[in-house]
């Protein structure tokens, strides 16, 4: 199977309405505490945080939640929102694709995307992350995470296929450049992770 015989969006939204359930009760194998952890020190005590492809809403939202930050998280997955609306009470949801935001600009400390902007063809990246420097207020935060290389693909997920795409960390670290973002690269688990500031 093809990215082009799917349509990455739609095989994204079908592929995680189907694998919600499994996907959600596996995804505390994903240590991220470390990178959740600065970020948390990084933001304004108790700021605005975005969880963009908040999923389930667990951990990263409950978590950031349950520290007194306002927490508003989206997905593109109708049954990922049943989920996090059962299980992260508090914390405020919209059913949103982030290549197709409703928000002012500069209005969130940090914004959180981990495991998905790896969904969003790699040509979209750049203006993806150029979308995330612009919902950050002055001094704000970025965490996401990205690929060690370049890949797009569509591979089974859990109940059903899923699109994958990343291009090369070079082009990732370029493309956080030029949002006028400042990177301090990391690791998060498999993946690369990226924590960044904004003017």
């Amino acid at each position: 199977m093809t990215v082009e015989d799917t349509g990455g969006r739609q095989v994204v939204i079908d592929g995680y309405n189907a694998s919600a359930d499994g996907y959600a009760a596996d995804r505390h194998r994903f240590d991220i505490n470390d990178v959740l952890a600065r970020l948390q020190s990084a933001c304004r005590p108790c700021g605005r945080i975005l969880d963009v492809g908040c999923g389930s809403g667990q951990p990263v939202a409950g978590r950031l939640a349950n520290a007194g930050f306002a927490v508003t998280g989206v997905d593109i997955s109708e049954r990922m929102l049943s989920l996090a609306a059962a299980g992260t009470p508090g914390v405020r949801l919209a059913h949103m694709d982030m290549q197709q935001f409703g928000f002012r600009p500069a209005v969130f400390d940090g914004l959180i995307a981990c495991y998905s902007l790896i969904h969003v063809p790699m040509a979209e990246h750049a203006r993806v992350i150029a979308s995330f420097a612009d919902l950050l207020a002055p001094g704000g935060v970025l965490l996401f995470s990205s690929g060690h290389s370049e890949w797009e693909d569509v591979e089974h997920f859990y109940a059903a296929p899923m699109f994958w795409s990343h291009p090369h960390p070079k082009v990732t670290r370029q493309a956080v450049y030029d949002a006028g973002l400042s990177p301090v690269l990391r690791k998060c688990g498999n993946m690369a992770a990226s924590i960044t500031t904004g003017c």
